[in-house]
Formats: C-alpha cells, sequence, structure tokens
C-alpha cells in the first residue's frame, strides 16, 4: 500500500491565496492616489510677452447728397407733354474710406399709372449714362471721385394726364470698395426727395391749316409717310401740299398737313377730334389706313369715303385749336366785331347791280405774314370784308377774320387814250377805254364761321358812249 503526502499541494495553495490578496491592497492604494488628484491643473511651463502701441479702430464710410430744386418750377408742379425739368444732386465724400455706390428711383408715393409714364435722363459729370423710363433706372456701380461726383436728371412725360402726382426717391447706396458686394463690410444709404405733378387744366394747342403749311416751309418737320408715300425731300412735300387732281390727292395734302401739326406741336396728337369721341393721333391712323387701302389700281375706295375722310382731316386743319379735355374752355371770339350778333352771315338784298370786292388787311399768324407764337388769345389780325356797290351805296355782305390766303390772277386788257390839243392851250382827251378784268381767285379762308353766297348779278346797264370835253 503507497502512501501519498498532501501538505506540499496545501501548502502551494495558501501561498497563492497571500499573492491574490497582496495585488488587491496595491491596486487599491493607486486608486486612493488617481482620486485624489482629480480637479487640480498643474502648469509646469509658463511665459509673458508684451507689446506696446497698438491701436483697433473700425474706418468711417459715409457721405452726403446736395441737390438743387427742379427746375423750372412751375413745370414741376405741372408737368405737361414736351415739358422737361432738371435738377443737379452732387456726391459728397464726408472724410470717408474708398466706396463705391450705384443709384435708382424708388417709388414712395402718388399716382403709379404717372410714376410708370415719366421718363428719365440720368448724366453723370455731363456724360449721359441712362435715357428711358424713371423707375427702371439702375447705375452700374461707380467708383467714387475724390473731388465728388455731379448727377444731373432730367424728366419728361411722354402724354397727357389729368391731375396726378409721383412721390419718388433718388436712392444712393454705397458701401467700401472692398468687399465690394453690398451690404458686405461697411456700407451707407442716402436718399434725395422728389415731387413731380400735373394739374387737371384744360389746354388747349394752336392748330394750323394747310394754307399755313403751304407758306412756312421752315416749319416742316420730315420725312414724313402720308399713306404708302414717303416724303423725305421738301420738294415732294409742296408738290404733295398743292396737288388737287383727285379726291386722293387732296386727302393726301391735308393728311400732311395734320402730320406737320402733330410732330411740331407736342399735345396736338392726344388731342380730341373736334365734335368725335377720339384723338388725332387715331384718326392719322384712320386716313393712313385708307390711302393705304386705295393704292392699287383701279383705286378701290369710293371716291365719297375718300372725300369723307378727307372733310374730317381738314376740319381739324381748320379748327385753330384743340385740346384733350372732353369739355374744353369756349372758342376764342375769332378777331370778329364785339357785335357778332347784330352781323349776319346774308343781307337780304332785292337788287344785285353792281360789283362786289373782297379785300383783306394785312398778314396774321395764320396768314402771309409774320407767325410770332405770341400766345395771343386771338391772332387774327387781318380782316376781311366782302361788300358789294350798288346804285345805293356799298353794301356789307359779310364779314369775318382775315385768316385766309387768296392767289388773284388779273388779266387787264385797255385800249390806248388818245389825247389831241393844241392852239391856245385848249386840249380836247377823247377817252376809248375798254377795260376788261379777268380774276381767278382761290381764297382759302377761316372766318369765324360766316359765310357767303356767291349771287350772279344782271347786267348792268349800258355806259353812254364817251363825249369829248374840253381841258381848260
Amino acid at each position: 500500500m503507497k502512501i501519498i503526502d498532501v501538505k506540499p499541494r496545501v501548502a502551494q495553495i495558501l501561498t497563492s491565496k497571500k499573492r491574490t490578496w497582496s495585488k488587491k491592497l496595491w491596486i487599491g492604494l493607486l486608486s486612493v492616489v488617481l482620486l485624489s488628484g482629480v480637479g487640480t491643473t498643474v502648469s509646469f511651463f509658463t511665459d509673458l510677452e508684451f507689446s506696446p502701441g497698438n491701436i483697433f479702430a473700425a474706418v468711417l464710410l459715409d457721405f452726403d447728397l446736395e441737390g438743387t430744386p427742379w427746375l423750372p418750377a412751375s413745370d414741376a408742379a405741372d408737368l405737361d407733354p414736351g415739358d422737361e425739368i432738371s435738377r443737379n444732386v452732387d456726391v459728397v465724400d464726408d472724410d470717408s474710406t474708398e466706396f463705391s455706390y450705384k443709384v435708382k428711383p424708388e417709388m414712395t408715393g402718388g399716382d403709379a399709372p404717372f410714376c410708370g409714364a415719366l421718363n428719365v435722363r440720368a448724366n453723370l459729370e455731363g456724360s449721359e449714362v441712362y435715357s428711358g423710363n424713371l423707375l427702371a433706372f439702375e447705375s452700374s456701380p461707380v467708383q467714387f471721385g475724390s473731388a465728388g461726383d455731379n448727377w444731373t436728371f432730367s424728366v419728361t412725360v411722354p402724354s397727357a394726364f389729368g391731375s396726378s402726382t409721383c412721390v419718388f426717391d433718388f436712392v444712393f447706396q454705397a458701401w467700401q470698395s472692398t468687399p465690394f458686394i453690398f451690404p458686405g463690410g461697411f456700407w451707407d444709404v442716402e436718399r434725395i426727395g422728389n415731387v413731380i405733378s400735373t394739374q387737371e387744366v384744360c389746354r388747349e394747342f394752336e392748330i394750323r391749316s394747310r394754307g399755313y403749311w403751304k407758306n412756312h416751309e421752315e416749319d416742316w418737320i420730315l420725312p414724313q409717310t402720308v399713306g404708302v408715300i414717303l416724303i423725305s425731300t421738301p420738294e415732294e412735300a409742296e408738290d404733295m401740299l398743292n396737288a388737287h387732281a383727285d379726291m386722293t390727292d387732296k386727302l393726301e395734302r391735308e393728311l400732311l398737313a395734320l402730320k406737320f401739326n402733330a410732330s411740331s406741336t407736342p399735345g396736338i396728337a392726344s388731342s380730341l377730334v373736334p365734335d368725335e369721341d377720339i384723338i388725332i393721333s387715331e384718326l392719322i391712323a384712320e386716313a393712313d389706313a385708307l390711302l393705304i387701302a386705295d393704292f392699287p389700281d383701279p383705286d378701290p375706295v369710293p371716291n365719297q369715303q375718300l372725300k369723307d375722310m378727307k372733310d374730317r382731316v381738314e376740319k381739324v386743319n381748320n379748327a385753330k385749336k384743340v385740346s384733350p379735355c372732353e369739355n374744353p374752355p369756349p372758342p376764342d371770339d375769332d378777331c370778329d366785331d364785339e357785335d357778332d350778333e347784330d352781323d349776319r352771315d346774308h343781307h337780304g338784298h332785292e337788287g344785285y347791280g353792281g360789283s362786289t370786292s373782297l379785300t383783306a388787311g394785312g398778314g396774321g399768324d395764320h396768314g402771309d405774314g409774320d407767325d410770332d407764337h405770341d400766345g395771343d388769345s386771338c391772332r387774327c389780325e387781318n380782316r376781311l370784308r366782302v361788300t358789294r356797290v350798288e346804285a345805293g351805296g356799298t353794301v356789307m355782305i359779310m364779314t369775318g377774320d382775315a385768316c385766309a390766303e387768296a392767289e388773284v390772277e388779273n388779266v387787264v386788257n385797255t385800249s390806248v387814250t388818245e389825247i389831241s390839243g393844241g392852239g391856245e392851250g385848249n386840249v380836247i382827251v377823247e377817252n376809248n377805254n375798254n377795260a376788261v378784268v379777268e380774276n381767278e381767285i382761290n381764297v382759302e379762308a377761316n372766318t369765324g364761321g360766316n359765310s357767303a353766297e356767291s349771287l350772279e348779278s344782271p347786267p348792268a346797264p349800258e355806259a353812254p358812249p364817251d363825249e369829248p370835253s374840253p381841258v381848260d
């Protein structure tokens, strides 16, 4: 039987347990040390440097606007087609850093249709940078000049408006040159206000007859297109104004005169056609369309239709004044006498034997004289008188304005007067004169509404033969 010794094994187990407890003890002590160091900062290396004389400051970006009033001031308060008002705006630096800017208008009040119709011409230092609709204007970026910048703005309105107002600002947005994207970096905005108005006033525009345009070539505005015909030279215009071969010619010459009126006086094209519900520019378009339709050969437009259109156009040319208002002021007195109501157009005379004379005074605004354009309410300085010489004296048939153009061609055939005498101072004069005057008179007259009939006179009794008469 073998006896096994177990003591060494037991001793080994006991030794292993002692080592395990020793490790645990050391781990515990280390944990206590580590935990006791939490929350404590320890710096082992330090340094400190000092740099004197440093200044930190913000730069300045600031500018001002200095503007003049709109001139002429009366037009700024009542802007009409053809008027132009202007003002200057200076951009002034206020010890600022270098900057760029742009300018644009901004409507702040008033009537949008009126504001939207305004046009502006913008000049920078005398050079045009924009011309067009006011509210569509926005300048390109401008680098501010060292001596300041000068802007000039000129505003017009293309058509007539009623009582309207436009309130707007010119807005100048500035930013420092770097960065250059507004509003990056330092920036500034300045505004300058504007008020432009038009009044509800019934205005009248003077309009001139074809007779005026025939004799005032210096006022023609060429080229003009009449139907399909381009009138580009004075010779062509003169030919058309004097043409009268057929009704087409007569319509063309009146239409050319009306186009001269519309192009020479802003406001006429947008004025009403007398006694019609359309404006003159629409009548011009109708007349052009009729002439275009009449162009093929043979003429497809009836003669009466051409005449009706000619009469409408001619009526406008002879109206003296037109207006865009529905109820224009009463017409002027047309230079008639103060007793207009007593001057009948026709006088009831039973006998018509005798002669008729037509006389006119000197030139007036609508005649062949000087055109003073002085704005007088009545510009007809001539007098037109038609009289008849009868046995009882001279009687008046018609009076009216001498806004007339008369072309008279006279042919006079007169025999030679024979004179004989002698001797002792007695002279016998034998008259054998037969004078025949052939008059061809073409008169274009605006007589203030007066008119006269052409009446045939009975033949005058034959005069007795001339008797020789002694002359002492």
